[in-house]
């Protein structure tokens, strides 16, 4: 009976030892660093290349991108092992107010201990209901159309057809490039996400308030007065129309697609 007794007690050790990872200390530091805002409990956990690219300034904006989103952090828990190469991929249910976010963490063997090679935001499932997608796109694209309705009662009977189809191309233009030049001397910055710009203060949020609406304003009229210059009221009118219809329509239809493609799901790569 002692020896039985002995072998359980072997077996639960054995048991134990095995459900603790080696790895498990770095995803603890990561925790409690993300949790108290202290970015000096993780660093000595992360790996050279981390060091230079995941310093104090993308700690803070990576955890006030989390919290501004999610709320307060509540806790956190193991759910898989994955492995690539040299690296080992720790699967960890991070638990927020309002969301439970699958964080990865990417480990790599130095010395003989384990840092932080990498860490992406895997998945997120939020606990609040949301807006269903139906009512999402029928609403705004809805709203165009009693637009368009609005001017028909005006008096405006004769629908320019050929105007609101230019119209909606103009947004489709704008949509494909305004991005672009707004977003290039941020990237040229590396700035790479709205939490990023927070973090530089205020002056530099106020400039990228202004910068955005400079651009959204000048390129979009620019547009519209072009194709619109030298035309009859009419056909003015009915281009600008086309227009917001057109914004009623594809925004929310891109914005479908692009949940559809990615299941609702994000990831970010933190590391260079």
């Amino acid at each position: 009976m002692r020896k039985l007794g002995l072998l359980l007690i072997i077996v639960f050790l054995s048991t134990f030892a095995l459900a603790e990872r080696p790895y498990d200390y770095v995803a603890e530091a990561t925790f409690n660093a993300l949790k108290t805002g202290d970015y000096y409990v993780l660093r000595p956990y992360l790996d050279e290349e981390m060091k230079r690219a995941f310093d104090e300034n993308q700690f803070n904006a990576f955890r006030n991108d989390l919290i501004s989103k999610y709320g307060e952090f509540k806790g956190y828990s193991f759910v898989k092992e994955g492995k690539t190469g040299e690296f080992i991929l720790g699967y960890y249910n991070f638990e927020f107010e309002r969301a439970n976010v699958t964080i990865r963490l990417v480990f790599k063997e130095v010395n003989g201990e384990y840092k932080l090679s990498g860490i992406w935001i895997d998945a997120v499932n939020s606990k609040e209901a949301g807006i269903p997608l139906g009512v999402a796109l029928f609403f705004p694209v809805l709203g165009g159309f009693l637009a368009l309705l609005t001017f028909y009662m005006l008096g405006f009977k004769k629908i320019g057809v050929a105007e609101i189809i230019l119209g909606i191309i103009l947004v489709a233009i704008t949509l494909g490039i305004q991005p672009l030049i707004q977003n290039a001397p941020f990237l040229a910055v590396g700035i790479r996400s709205n939490s990023e710009i927070v973090a530089r203060g205020t002056i530099f949020v106020v400039f990228a308030a202004v910068w955005l609406g400079f651009v959204a304003g000048f390129f979009q009229e620019s547009l519209k007065y072009g194709l619109s210059k030298g035309k009859y009221l009419n056909e003015a009118l009915f281009i600008g129309i086309g227009f917001g219809l057109g914004e009623a329509i594809l925004v929310p239809a891109l914005q479908a697609i692009q949940l559809i493609a990615l299941g609702g799901l994000f990831s970010k790569w933190l590391k260079s």
